[in-house]
């Protein structure tokens, strides 16, 4: 019934994680715009 709720909230974990990675490996790497 309330599928859509849980595909909603693991996209959203999902983005969250990943952008995470992302940013960090920016951050790590090679990063010209280091805030």
């Amino acid at each position: 019934m309330d599928t859509i709720w849980w595909v909603a909230l693991v996209a959203v974990v999902l983005l969250a994680l990943v952008a995470a990675v992302v940013d960090g490996r920016g951050r790590s790497g090679r990063g010209p715009g280091g805030r």
